[in-house]
């Protein structure tokens, strides 16, 4: 890693963590440059706005989620039914660890960020990551029912934007209700339910 790159790896670093505890409107680009232990100028060379620097942060969050979830899926010799239980599983844990991504929630639900127009780029960056989500879960289904492991009555298509529905919804209940804790195991557990009333063979033989 360059010299160049380990300043920005290092802004964007502590401006997680700012962004995290403050929110964007509370922090600012001098307390960013001032605990990044970079001058001014430097951060503004590499994020010409406070704007462009928590749109990267997301992006970051993002693609380390979908990096993760990738893993699972890639994962050839998985049964399908495991391979959707893990991934939702780990999916709502990585968003749950994904601080500043809960603030692209609340601009559903407030305007408390100023100039809301600018932040226009939170709605694509989230529909980029559903539209990726959707093309996962189709793909996942079709192979499913390809190879006889899932029920042929499932639409793979159907499936995918339901799931998503849900998923969404429950991301603010989790994340912006601070609930995610309070409901994991249960959440863990009608994963497991869901994934074995699709399936053709049950997820346990008793």
């Amino acid at each position: 890693m360059t010299k160049r790159e380990e300043t920005k790896e290092k802004i964007l670093e502590v401006a997680t963590k700012l962004f995290h505890h403050f929110g964007f409107e509370k922090t600012s680009m001098d307390e960013i440059a001032k605990l990044s232990h970079k001058a001014k100028g430097s951060l503004y060379y590499h994020f010409p706005s406070k704007e462009d620097l928590f749109k990267e942060v997301i992006e970051k969050e993002i693609f380390l989620i979908r990096s993760r979830l990738q893993t699972i899926i890639d994962e050839k010799d998985l049964l399908v039914s495991e391979k959707l239980k893990r991934y939702l599983i780990l999916r709502m844990e990585l968003v749950s660890k994904s601080f500043v991504y809960h603030q692209t929630l609340k601009a559903d639900f407030s305007s408390h960020l100023p100039n809301n127009k600018q932040f226009a780029y939170l709605n694509k960056v989230r529909k980029d990551f559903d539209q990726w989500e959707t093309l996962q879960f189709v793909t996942i289904m079709q192979s499913g029912i390809t190879s006889a492991q899932l029920k042929l009555v499932i639409d793979p298509v159907a499936f995918a934007d339901m799931m998503l529905m849900v998923l969404k919804g429950l991301e603010v209940q989790f994340f912006l209700q601070d609930k995610y804790e309070h409901y994991v195991i249960t959440f863990n557990s009608l994963v497991e339910m869901l994934i074995s009333s699709i399936q053709n063979e049950p997820m346990y033989k008793i």
